[in-house]
């Protein structure tokens, strides 16, 4: 084992002094007791001795190793030494065994074992030979005895020189592994990389480890998740660079988690958990854990045992090296927080500017340059308020008032900052007091950019008071309108009118001409409303083709009637629509509203009345409010409210007339009829309340109702007749039924109820509707493809041609009862009536006959090929009890000739 060089010099310098002192020592008492038989040759032989032990020294100073020759002349001096004075009991011989001593415990300090065992036999050698010599000749004695007996101490001071050297190695050691930790902790406080502080860990370790063949490995969980490592191994030098993530054996992952350090025996699973390739026996594992979490491990393995002060200087690195490996993950994490504030700041969409409390600009961000066009430059320096639209400086020095009185944040606030092309920016801006942080020093002003969001909330609020199609103000609007001109008139002592607008004929012209000229028509109406009116004026569209307008200031009536007359003046012009003059009227209902009397919407209710009134007068008509023309408007409110309890209360009931075929006389179909079951008025035909369900939204509900309560009823019917007898039943769809996207899905889920074949239902829709309207076209198919039947209701009724007949989803033609009326006034109508049939028979499609009133007709209307007849002259509308019954008798008539039956089977339906 190597002597440290250190102490081995110290020593020796001591030991050195100490020898030459007895060298001289013994010289000078042989001088002085010159009775010995020998005593002219002890100082030749001290000094012979003293020199090769002080050459021996000198070379082992000097680190060079002791060359053999002089090895050999060191014993000769012991055995000159003892020769001459070291076997006897003199002051002479003391100082020479002393000397001898020295020398022997001088080799042993910095020898190994073997080499102290050799310098005990080379020494006892010596002495003994010496001891021989000093005898011979002389008689045995006291003196040769101790001389003998002087031998053994050799090997005792050798040992305890040797021990003594092994004690101050380990001090040595210690106080050298205390200065590398000393030094290492101030070097990882400096270090600025993880890899740095691993390798400082490792490079410790491995220098207070010393020649002893360890392995030291480090590794670190740093920013990113990623897992370093730097290891020093015998025979493969020193690695740095990535690591994979430890996984810990079970049985000592709760310690190591917990921050306790482990000693383990190296097994396959250890070496392969703690990253040991070299075939060490016993490791130590220093984990490195940080908020409960392990961060990283110090790992030293060796063989045998890992030493103690190994054990000892690993685990006190651990904490300083964590707190090393924290301090630059939070000087990382600052660094890269500030690199992302930095970026946010130079890339924000928001302005920062820091203000004084004086509104003086001190810094702002490159964000005011993009919005505002302003070179930072030049606003540094400014005041806040010359940035803002004059009518909010005095809201912004407020603002900035109040800020600066109050800490923590401020806001928000809201105003316009001039650009530099001249326009205005609506900015919404947080203030946060920071004047007493003496590192910003002013109040920071957060200001986003709020202009998209200004404008969407004008189009937002435009749309939720303005009519998309006309742009005009809605009911709400409206309502809120004359409200306030109800305030304003009550202070003025003026009164206001209402006027109500209605279109006429809008339905027909929507019918014919499909939705789109409908909307045209609108926005002209809208237009010339507009021009009639005066600029303080409000016009409002309240829905469909009803519009309302309000008119202040007027001091008597006919104030409001001049204006009525110019309305209704302006819309004498025709407008074109498809290369076609439409005219156009309107009726207006005129009412008064007296201020600080009458509620907005009992003035509109006023209107209403007074509109229905002149629609009872005819088109292009105005009427003004009386008390007697709120009966009617009354009237049919609560015959709408009364139609909404007849459905949920089962007052409708579904009728049905049957259609015969003409051939046979036989029942082959029957149309579903509905009526109003009216406690006062009595039993109500269709035409009496489906405009009113139409207005009402109410046709749909009363439809899908009316739908499937025949649909049931037939299905009952169905599976009482023999197969080759099919039951078809027609029912009727209006424009608006049509117009309900789910209106297919709706029939479908009908069908599936009632278990009825879609094949036995025929789906009537009038000739104008079906031309008018695209989308009625696109549920006709639909519904065709679902299986149902379609039919073309009253046809005949308009002037259309049969060529756009062909191009739609049509099975059936019902000719319309003003042409079977007409049929015996002419040759022209059995023309008209036979065109039809013919054409139906070119077609595929069945030729229905409705209005059949004579026999005469009905036997006519055979003869021209018509397949099915219906009209009084067979059966008007039935009960289901009814129609039952004349079901069972299997035809209309006797025997199935039509022409035996004189009057109808069934009383007329009036």
């Amino acid at each position: 084992m190597a002597w440290p060089r250190e102490w081995s010099r110290r020593v020796q310098l001591v030991l050195l002094a100490c020898i030459g002192l007895l060298a001289l020592g013994l010289t000078l008492t042989t001088a002085l007791f010159p009775g010995a038989a020998s005593g002219r040759l002890t100082p030749l032989f001290a000094g012979l001795g003293a020199a090769s032990f002080v050459y021996r020294w000198l070379r082992r100073y000097r680190g060079a190793p002791p060359r053999p020759l002089w090895t050999v002349l060191e014993a000769f001096s012991v055995l000159l030494v003892t020769a001459a004075g070291g076997a006897r009991l003199s002051p002479q011989g003391l100082l020479a065994l002393v000397l001898i001593y020295a020398g022997l415990c001088s080799r042993s300090l910095g020898a190994s074992w073997l080499q102290v065992a050799g310098g005990v036999v080379l020494y006892l050698v010596a002495h003994v030979a010496g001891v021989v010599a000093a005898a011979s000749g002389s008689p045995a004695g006291p003196e040769l005895l101790a001389g003998l007996l002087q031998a053994p101490g050799f090997a005792v001071s050798a040992v305890v020189s040797r021990l003594l050297a092994e004690a101050l190695e380990r001090h040595e050691r210690a106080a050298a592994g205390e200065r590398v930790l000393l030094r290492a902790g101030k070097t990882l406080a400096g270090m600025s990389s993880p890899e740095q502080v691993l390798e400082s860990v490792v490079e410790a370790l491995q220098s207070i480890a010393g020649p002893a063949p360890v392995v030291v490995r480090a590794v670190a969980l740093v920013a990113g998740g990623r897992w370093i490592e730097a290891a020093a191994e015998p025979g493969r030098g020193f690695r740095l660079g990535p690591a994979d993530p430890p996984s810990l054996p079970w049985t000592y992952a709760a310690d190591l988690q917990s921050g306790r350090a482990v000693a383990c025996a190296l097994g396959e699973a250890e070496r392969l958990a703690f990253g040991i390739d070299e075939p060490a026996k016993h490791a130590v594992v220093v984990p490195l854990v940080n908020a409960g979490r392990l961060a990283g491990l110090i790992v030293v393995a060796s063989s045998p045992n890992v030493p103690d002060g190994l054990r000892y200087a690993a685990e006190a690195l651990a904490q300083p090296a964590l707190v090393a490996l924290n301090r630059l993950a939070s000087t990382d994490d600052l660094r890269r927080r500030e690199a992302s504030f930095r970026a946010l700041v130079q890339h924000s969409s928001d302005m920062l500017l820091i203000v004084g409390p004086d509104s003086r600009i001190r810094f702002l961000t490159p964000a005011v340059e993009r919005l505002l066009g302003f070179r930072s430059a030049d606003l540094v320096g400014r005041r806040l308020v010359e940035l803002v639209h004059p009518d909010d400086a005095r809201a912004v020095a407020a603002f900035i008032d109040r800020a600066a009185a109050t800490l923590g944040r401020s806001g928000p606030a809201e105003w316009r900052f001039r650009c530099s092309c001249g326009s205005w920016l609506h900015a919404e801006t947080v203030a946060t007091n920071l004047l007493r942080d003496t590192r910003v020093g002013g109040i920071v002003l957060t200001t986003r950019d709020v202009t998209e969001r200004k404008r969407a909330e004008e189009e937002w609020r435009h749309r939720a008071y303005h009519d998309p199609l006309t742009n005009l103000p809605n009911r709400a609007f409206f309502m809120d309108r004359l409200q306030a001109s109800l305030a304003a008139g009550q202070r003025r002592s003026d009164a206001v009118a209402v006027l109500f607008v209605d279109l006429d004929g809008f339905k027909e012209v929507n019918d014919s001409l499909g939705h789109g000229a409908g909307d045209r028509l609108l926005v002209e109406l809208a237009d010339r409303l507009r021009r009639a009116l005066r600029e303080h004026d409000v016009i409002a569209r309240l829905g469909g083709d009803e519009f309302a307008i309000v008119l202040v200031d007027v001091v008597e009536p006919r104030d409001a009637v001049q204006t009525a007359e110019r309305i209704l003046d302006r819309l004498r012009e025709p407008l074109v629509l498809e290369d076609q003059p439409i005219p156009i009227s309107a009726s207006i209902g005129i009412a008064l509203g007296t201020p600080g009397r009458d509620r907005p919407d009992a003035v509109l209710r006023k209107a209403d009345s007074a509109l229905y009134a002149a629609k009872r007068a005819g088109k292009s008509c105005y009427a003004l409010y009386d008390e007697q023309l709120a009966r009617p408007a009354l009237e049919q409110g609560e015959l709408g409210r009364e139609l909404r309890g007849a459905l949920e209360s089962g007052r409708l009931t579904v009728y049905y007339q049957p259609l015969v075929v003409l051939r046979d006389g036989r029942i082959g179909e029957v149309e579903a009829l509905l009526r109003w079951d009216h406690p006062q008025r009595g039993l109500l035909l269709p035409s009496q309340f489906l405009d009113l369900a139409e207005d009402t939204g109410l046709i749909l509900p009363i439809g899908y109702w009316a739908l499937e309560e025949a649909c049931r009823q037939v299905r009952s019917w169905q599976r009482k007749r023999p197969s080759t007898l099919p039951l078809t039943l027609a029912v009727n769809l209006s424009a608006r039924q049509l117009r309900e996207p789910g209106i297919v899905a709706a029939i479908g889920r009908v069908l599936a109820r009632t278990d009825f074949d879609p094949r036995h239902l025929r789906v009537e829709v009038s000739e104008a509707v079906v031309l008018a309207e695209p989308d009625a076209v696109r549920t006709l198919q639909a519904l065709r493809a679902l299986g149902v039947r379609i039919a073309i209701d009253d046809f005949g009724a308009t002037a259309a041609a049969l060529t756009p007949l062909t191009h739609l989803p049509v099975d059936a033609l019902k000719i319309d009862s003003a042409c079977v009326a007409a049929l015996g006034d002419g040759a022209r109508e059995s023309a008209l009536v036979r065109g039809a049939v013919a054409f139906a028979k070119a077609q595929g499609l069945t030729i229905i006959a409705e209005g059949v009133e004579t026999a005469a007709q009905a036997r006519q209307l055979r003869e021209l090929g018509c397949d099915r007849g219906q009209g009084y002259y067979f059966s008007g509308p039935l009960t289901g009890e009814e129609l039952a019954r004349l079901l069972r008798s299997g035809v209309w008539g006797a025997d199935g000739d039509i022409e035996l039956a004189a009057e109808p089977l069934v009383a007329r339906d009036g």
